[in-house]
């Protein structure tokens, strides 16, 4: 999917975001397993963090500090957008690129994502930006196109 560079489309959501920092990867990791441990047998709460410190140590590429965003909930984060620059490879390469977009599933359907991606795409500004969603993944794929992306090539999506 692509979406043209420019202002994101829509109102943006009044969720409070804040910006992910330095000593935010615990209350990520767990926001990041909370929300994805339904989906796989033995994805741990290790694997989480394992998968956040990759994240943090550049595995995907430079993070993208402001762009990069969580939701919060008093000491805990309920959803998280993970930024990094220049994308791993596509057609967004040498753009910012989505490596991931949580919220864990009892606070899904409220916004979040849309807060969250809303204000990486205005922290980007007139930059495209990539990201890669599961064809099969409807929810996802819901929420970009609300945002103006559009297919560019299998599971990959440049907006």
């Amino acid at each position: 999917m692509i979406r043209p560079p420019g202002r994101v489309g829509g109102a943006a959501a009044r969720i409070a975001v804040q910006r992910i920092g330095p000593g935010d990867a615990d209350r990520i990791a767990e926001a990041y397993w909370r929300s994805y441990a339904a989906a796989g047998a033995g994805f741990t709460r290790q694997h989480a963090r394992e998968d956040i410190d990759r994240y943090v140590d550049g595995w995907h590429g430079p993070p993208l500090h402001d762009a990069s965003w969580l939701v919060p909930a008093g000491a805990q984060a309920v959803g998280a957008v993970l930024v990094v620059r220049p994308a791993p490879s596509g057609p967004s390469a040498r753009g910012p690129f989505v490596t991931d977009l949580f919220v864990v599933p009892e606070r899904r359907r409220r916004g979040i994502g849309t807060a969250l991606m809303t204000a990486a795409l205005e922290a980007v500004g007139d930059e495209p930006v990539g990201l890669r969603v599961e064809p099969d993944d409807v929810g996802a794929r819901r929420l970009y196109e609300a945002l103006g992306f559009r297919v560019v090539g299998g599971a990959e999506q440049v907006g």
